[in-house]
């Protein structure tokens, strides 16, 4: 791997963003991405969708026109989609079904919004004043309201005691998905098994002709393991899941402490501003 990575693949939530800084990047942060931008190429890898009214903001505060999104079903690249992933529906009904089984809360990404189903109405009313901005709740007896041929991700919000239960579950019943734990098993991430970000990863070098192994990835979760295995260097944010942080490269201070910043900075060579 040269000194300088040619493309920092950067995850945003728990890694490059604080949701309770307004501005979304901090100014460390931000300045950061400036800095990758005069040297190299910054593409964003993360779970949201396109519709994600923050990504889009986020790309354009970043100046960038190439990303992975919904956890590899989506990539955008020079401005435009050129690749959506959906499930099948057999396999969308199978997991719903799950959820409904074990009364599991769920979101749908789509194609055009992302959605929260509950699995009761005092739920569905709280996600509708806390989550109004980004998803749209319905219970699950009105997710008929959803087209879903068009699903590009699934994610459970589980308890961490019941994920191995889930998983087991989803293991026995559904071969044609990914599915992985994220945000301290809390959530678990359910894509097409014909997308991945490594994959998706894999074509945008392809695309810039660059090679993999000269590129490094900034990730939280096992979300962003797949990553690590097909890049020269990764760097597991403090915060972050211990399996993804005990085979990483490095390891950055927390994301609330600017950590993406601070080892860009170090690769970077650049002088640390206090």
């Amino acid at each position: 791997m040269s000194n300088i990575p040619k493309i920092f693949f950067v995850d945003l939530d728990g890694t490059l963003i604080n949701k309770k800084n307004k501005k979304l990047i901090s100014k460390k942060n931000l300045m950061a991405v400036n800095w990758i931008n005069q040297e190299s190429k910054f593409i964003i890898t993360t779970g949201r969708s396109f519709s994600d009214k923050k990504v889009k903001k986020i790309l354009e505060m970043t100046n960038s026109n190439t990303a992975i999104l919904s956890s590899g079903a989506q990539i955008l690249y020079e401005n435009k989609l050129i690749h959506e992933y959906f499930f099948d529906i057999v396999d969308v009904n199978k997991i719903i079904s799950i959820a409904k089984e074990n009364k599991i809360n769920f979101a749908l990404f789509t194609n055009e919004q992302e959605y929260l189903i509950t699995q009761n109405s005092l739920y569905k009313l709280l996600a509708r004043i806390t989550q109004r901005k980004r998803l749209k709740a319905y219970h699950i007896k009105e997710i008929e309201k959803i087209n879903l041929n068009k699903v590009l991700k699934t994610a459970f919000i589980v308890y961490p005691f019941q994920i191995n239960k889930i998983l087991k579950k989803l293991r026995s019943t559904i071969s044609g998905v990914n599915y992985f734990s994220a945000h301290y098993n809390w959530v678990i991430e359910i894509t097409s098994s014909s997308v991945s970000k490594a994959s998706q990863a894999l074509e945008i070098c392809q695309k810039f002709n660059i090679d993999p192994k000269d590129c490094i990835n900034f990730g939280d979760s096992m979300a962003d393991e797949d990553l690590s295995r097909i890049l020269g260097k990764s760097v597991a944010m403090q915060n972050g899941d211990f399996e993804y942080i005990k085979n990483a490269t490095f390891i950055a201070p927390h994301y609330k402490y600017d950590g993406f910043y601070h080892v860009v900075s170090e690769l970077l060579n650049k002088n640390e501003r206090k």
